[in-house]
């Protein structure tokens, strides 16, 4: 997590300035982005903005986990409206696909900024996965109490289901030099995850 100690109106302020720094991080990525730009686009100076975030990694940070949280918070909101195990499962990848699309950071990386926003986005994507798991286990051991799945460890299967459902969309977008999903990409994406999701479905079922 990026720690912020400011309080008060700072609060305001940072909040600002991760939301202007998620646009211009979506549309020139992490490398071309520089901290004078930002602080530009916010009308301050440079000083300024080192003194909310003292270098552009944290700030970047910040914006991936602004990201993060937005999603998570979306998913949480939709499974407490819905009570079969299996439409939740199906809500998921849905919701997952739709909205990498939609957040600029989350779902954009040129391969070689990937590679030196690595360190940076390694714990926070490891705490990333582990979320989206524990919601995945709620799911089934919801369907487990229901008698709907015959599923002996939880946890092992909501890790194989998170492996199985990145590793389709990595399979779909390796021959992109950009991360970035286009109309028929998503169109893929979206009938693969589909026929994923019923075989899964289909092989935890309780018949």
């Amino acid at each position: 997590m990026v720690n912020i100690t400011h309080t008060g109106e700072n609060i305001e302020r940072i909040n600002k300035i991760i939301e202007v720094s998620q646009k211009r991080f979506g549309l020139y990525g992490f490398e071309k982005t520089a901290m004078r730009e930002i602080a530009s686009d916010m009308g301050m100076s440079k000083g300024s903005l080192y003194y909310y975030f003292p270098d552009k990694e944290s700030l970047y940070r910040a914006v991936i986990e602004k990201e993060q949280n937005e999603f998570l918070n979306i998913i949480s909101e939709k499974f407490k409206q819905m009570n079969d195990p299996s439409a939740m499962l199906l809500e998921f990848i849905n919701i997952r696909i739709y909205y990498f699309r939609k957040f600029l950071n989350l779902g954009r990386f040129r391969f070689e900024e990937f590679m030196g926003v690595r360190k940076i986005m390694g714990d926070i994507g490891l705490d990333f996965r582990k979320k989206e798991t524990i919601l995945i286990k709620e799911v089934i051991e919801s369907g487990m109490q229901k008698g709907i799945y015959k599923v002996t460890n939880s946890d092992e299967v909501a890790e194989i289901f998170m492996e199985l459902l990145i590793g389709l969309a990595k399979s779909n977008l390796h021959h992109k030099d950009i991360i970035y999903v286009e109309n028929e990409d998503y169109e893929s994406m979206q009938e693969k995850a589909r026929i994923f999701s019923q075989i899964f479905i289909n092989g935890i079922a309780n018949n």
